[in-house]
């Protein structure tokens, strides 16, 4: 994964895709490897990079460990994500790259009327397998015994998410 803010886990999946315009041609071959992680995570690649969605993912915290399902994890999203549209992050199991099974919830959305927020905005969500004392309306469901990542995605991203004025901190394990 490349990463997206200097000093943070947060990257990108198939930088390759962005370096060549999509076409994962280098030289004189074409790169199936990053081809095949590109359109698996995406489906289908936009026409220019980071203008209709932007994706950064995170498979560590904050020090650097794989992010585990039986620990307890906090990410704090600062207030105004950059976008037009809307912002969601998403957990996936690490084995089968997939949304956890029978999770109650496998994302969180800036549409989500039940999330509570700070004063200033800024909200902070929980990951784990049990949610912490009365932050439920903030919490992911992460599988017990399994590794797990997440991708935080901005809808329609505005001009901060790629000058990287606007920064996602780490995830932080606290429990």
């Amino acid at each position: 994964m490349t990463p997206w803010w200097p000093g943070e886990q947060w990257g990108l999946h198939g930088g390759l895709a962005r370096e060549t315009g999509f076409t994962f041609v280098t030289g004189d071959r074409l790169d199936v490897d990053q081809r095949g992680v590109n359109f698996f995570v995406g489906c289908a690649p936009p026409k220019k990079f980071g203008s209709a969605t932007f994706y950064s993912g995170a498979y560590r915290d904050r020090t650097g460990a794989l992010l585990d399902g039986g620990g307890v994890y906090h990410l704090h999203v600062p207030p105004d994500p950059p976008v037009r549209q809307f912002w969601s992050v998403s957990v996936y199991a690490s084995d089968t790259q997939a949304f956890v099974r029978d999770s109650p919830r496998q994302s969180i959305d800036s549409y989500d009327d039940e999330v509570e927020k700070n004063a200033d905005g800024s909200l902070e969500i929980y990951f784990g397998p049990e949610p912490p004392e009365g932050k439920q309306a903030n919490w992911i469901y992460t599988p017990p015994g399994a590794n797990w990542w997440t991708y935080f995605r901005f809808y329609g991203p505005k001009p901060a998410v790629q000058d990287k004025s606007w920064r996602l901190p780490d995830i932080e394990r606290i429990g």
